[in-house]
């Protein structure tokens, strides 16, 4: 693939790139989206510098959590330096981790500043699939969060990404990637013509999310990031995000109405 882009003197990473080129489009579009929600140009820009940083920590620490069972086990093989230790431990995000890390900063943001949390939520909610479709063609560049093995509909990654060499690997990002682009549309549609209360349209991102990726991670080939009673750490975080997601559609306006009506 193409791990990195070269311009001159400069090498870029294809995924950092790509993440930008999403949260920038996922930014402007939520400046033409907050008066649907009576929120300040200054609250949605600082309300995404808070999500970023609970995206950044989020993922990492996630990362570092279901990676850590595996470090221990071929601990010999990581206990030559500290550094490779740190790298291995920390070299890598996991998408739920950045999702709830950012939800969680976004509220805090909103309640330090009296704003409604949910608000700030259902704002990005409809954003957030666009950002990840771009985190995944990044991932498709960089060679990581690959597919299972297939001959027929596989390609070769860089070794960059951790993938195996020599065997072709179906390009499960690029298939999440569409999905989320379409679910970005659907939400979007959805925000506009205000389907749903205060907190449905989290919930209804929440709910999506939660089928999509339980299904996808049958296709995944990476793993690394761990799994119980033959289910992957993702799948478990689905099936426990779905009825929260559910939850928000049905009853989400009644519950931060109750907890931020004090604040208001």
């Amino acid at each position: 693939m193409l791990p990195f882009l070269e311009l001159g003197f400069i090498k870029l990473p294809m995924y950092g790139i790509m993440g930008a080129v999403g949260t920038i489009l996922a930014v402007a579009i939520a400046f033409f989206t907050k008066n649907r929600y009576d929120i300040k140009k200054d609250d949605v820009l600082f309300s995404a510098c808070f999500a970023g940083v609970g995206v950044l920590v989020g993922s990492k620490l996630l990362y570092a959590i279901v990676t850590l069972p595996h470090i221990i086990e071929n601990f010999e093989k990581y206990s030559d330096s500290v550094i490779h230790f740190i790298v291995a431990l920390f070299g890598g995000f996991v998408f739920y981790g950045g999702l709830i890390g950012g939800i969680i900063m976004g509220m805090i943001y909103g309640k330090i500043y009296k704003i409604n949390p949910i608000k700030l939520v259902d704002i990005y909610a409809p954003l957030i699939p666009l950002i990840h479709a771009f985190g995944r063609i990044g991932c498709f560049f960089a060679g990581c969060c690959y597919g299972a093995p297939s001959e027929k509909y596989g390609v070769y990654f860089d070794a960059l990404g951790g993938a195996p060499q020599g065997v072709k690997l179906f390009p499960i990002q690029l298939v999440e990637a569409g999905i989320n682009f379409i679910v970005f549309a659907v939400l979007m549609i959805f925000a506009v013509k205000k389907i749903f209360k205060l907190g449905g349209i989290t919930g209804a991102y929440l709910s999506i999310y939660a089928i999509e990726r339980f299904i996808l991670e049958f296709f995944r080939y990476d793993s690394i990031r761990g799994s119980a009673f033959g289910i992957s750490t993702s799948q478990w975080i689905s099936i426990i995000l779905f009825p929260i997601g559910i939850s928000l559609i049905f009853f989400g306006e009644k519950i931060f109405k109750e907890k931020t009506k004090d604040t208001q």
